[in-house]
């Protein structure tokens, strides 16, 4: 029975541990983003975006890409320097709509390779089921639950940063990889064994 006792102390200890945590969902045109203190139940969140080079003419697209990554990088870095996270955590890499997408999103996740953090991956469709309860969840149902879980602060990001409803869906699918994985524990006992 004594070893029992040990893990439960250690469970409330991991559980209690405060963790500053950066989500995103990956793109290279619009990259979403939420940052999460849980000691203090702080949230932030917002998208970095990219756009095409706007004359189109003589760019190749490998050297329009190229920009996007700096763009992206530059973004990142300075997430980074202003929010100190201890841990990144990303949806992971699910089945592309074409072999374009593929490269965009591959040149993106080699950019976030650069940032030195250690990253943790949770399932598209375990962030759906933890977040909204079914593996088949809507966007909009993503949405809501995060709204409720997050008691609206995600909601005031929103507003507060004049993001529009076009690109909303990026910082709550950010968000919801932050609760799906502190929902699961699979986060905080990933963290508690790098320590």
């Amino acid at each position: 029975m004594v070893p029992a006792r040990r893990d439960t102390a250690r469970r409330a200890v991991v559980r209690k541990t405060s963790m500053l945590v950066l989500s995103l969902d990956l793109g290279l045109a619009n990259c979403g983003w939420a940052f999460h203190d849980t000691a203090r139940s702080r949230w932030r969140a917002g998208v970095i975006s990219t756009s095409k080079d706007a004359t189109g003419e003589g760019v190749h697209h490998s050297e329009d890409a190229i920009a996007r990554c700096r763009l992206l990088h530059a973004g990142l870095q300075k997430l980074v320097e202003d929010f100190a996270p201890q841990i990144l955590c990303v949806e992971s890499l699910s089945f592309p709509r074409s072999a374009g997408v593929c490269a965009k999103i591959g040149m993106a996740w080699g950019v976030v390779a650069t940032l030195g953090l250690p990253t943790f991956h949770v399932a598209p469709m375990a962030v759906k089921l933890a977040i909204a309860g079914k593996k088949t969840a809507t966007k909009a149902e993503v949405q809501a639950a995060v709204d409720a879980k997050t008691a609206g602060a995600l909601a005031a990001q929103m507003l507060l940063r004049k993001i529009p409803k076009t690109r909303q869906e990026h910082p709550y699918d950010a968000a919801a990889v932050i609760l799906a994985a502190l929902q699961l524990d699979t986060l905080r006992a990933a963290l508690s064994l790098s320590r």
